[in-house]
């Protein structure tokens, strides 16, 4: 089977495809349900390049359930390497990604408590840098669910800040320090 070169952005749904058939077995396509037939296809597609050689199929004919059944059949004393890193390997970063990562905590390291477009200007005055204000807005938001930035409401305006270092945690909140001992 040909490799499916294919990188995607969004992990969600091809990893929910991953735990479900490898967890639970592949289902047909009638059993499959939430998503449309044509997304269930070209997922199961993506993991059958993904995860080739390990992938089997047969067809069944019993009552309503016609069709083709597909399974994974996987035995680990053979395995040298863990086959679903090639599923954790097509998730794709792009050279933007990358770069407006490391340009929106520098500079916020150097200028706290920005709104979106003052760091969209910022990134430009900076570092010679046009990002789109959307792709900003939803890589800061990202950050700050992480806990790497802090979003804060300031009447009608959102201001993103650094969050603070592990270590200022732990002198501002002595207690913290024992918690986290072993």
């Amino acid at each position: 089977m040909s490799e499916f070169k294919e990188l995607i952005k969004s992990f969600f749904k091809s990893r929910e495809y991953v735990r479900d058939f490898f967890v639970y077995g592949f289902k047909t396509r009638d059993e499959f349900g939430g998503w449309s037939g044509r997304t269930y296809d070209n997922e199961r597609r993506r993991l059958e390049s993904w995860l080739s050689g390990y992938v089997k199929q047969d067809y069944i004919g019993k009552g309503n359930a016609k069709g083709k059944n597909i399974y994974l059949s996987i035995d680990s004393n053979l395995l040298d390497t863990n086959p679903l890193y090639r599923v954790w390997k097509a998730k794709s970063f792009t050279d933007n990604d990358i770069m407006l990562h490391f340009y929106i905590l520098d500079y916020l390291l150097k200028s706290p408590k920005q709104t979106v477009d003052e760091i969209v200007d910022g990134l430009l005055e900076e570092y010679g840098k046009v990002f789109d204000s959307q792709i900003v807005r939803r890589k800061c938001n990202q950050y700050a669910a992480k806990g790497i930035l802090v979003k804060e409401k300031n009447g009608k305006e959102v201001l993103y800040r650094l969050a603070p270092p592990f270590q200022e945690l732990l002198t501002a909140h002595p207690g913290l320090e024992n918690a986290i001992k072993l």
